[in-house]
Formats: structure tokens, sequence, C-alpha cells
């Protein structure tokens, strides 16, 4: 059996741009609907796999490792802009 992990990094601090509405501010009826629309931008996520050394590791086996972390990074690089909504229904008494 061999052991894996893979370990995702995302940056610590993120952008974002949205717009939001909230028809209960300052408004004296009870029901209300609120929402938030918007882009965070958080770069793309960095990927690495580790293999149990352990495990027999051979030259095929690590190659075949780096070759997914490679294919697996191609596809996360895409991922650098997130979609945000946020939608609510409000009571206020």
């Amino acid at each position: 059996m061999i052991k894996t992990a893979l370990l995702l990094t995302f940056l610590f601090f993120l952008n974002s741009f949205a717009y939001g509405q909230d028809t209960t501010f300052g408004d004296k009826h009870h029901w209300g609907f609120c929402f938030d629309l918007g882009l965070v931008y958080s770069g793309s996520p960095k990927a690495s796999l580790m293999v149990d050394p352990t495990a027999g590791m051979t030259a095929a086996l690590t190659a075949d490792v780096k070759k997914e972390e490679a294919d697996l990074q191609e596809s996360l690089d895409d991922f650098e802009w997130w979609p945000v909504l946020s939608a609510g229904l409000v009571y206020q008494f």
C-alpha cells in the first residue's frame, strides 16, 4: 500500500469586488431581502503531492507522481477568480 497526501496552498489575503443590496436598512417594515454578488481573487492554488518514501519508491513511480502533480497544477491554474453569491430573507422586530 502506498500512502499519498495532497496539499493545496491558497493566498492568505484575498481581494474581493462585490455589490450588495439590503432592503431593510432604515426601513420600518418587518420583512426584507438582502444579497451580495461579486468576485474574489485568490490567485491559483499551489498543489503538491507527497508519497510515503518507505513504500518502495522506484524511479518510474517518482516520475509518475511528478507528472500527476504537474497535470494537477495545470488544471488549478485557471482558478484565480471565484464567484460569490449570497442572498437572504430578513425579518426584523
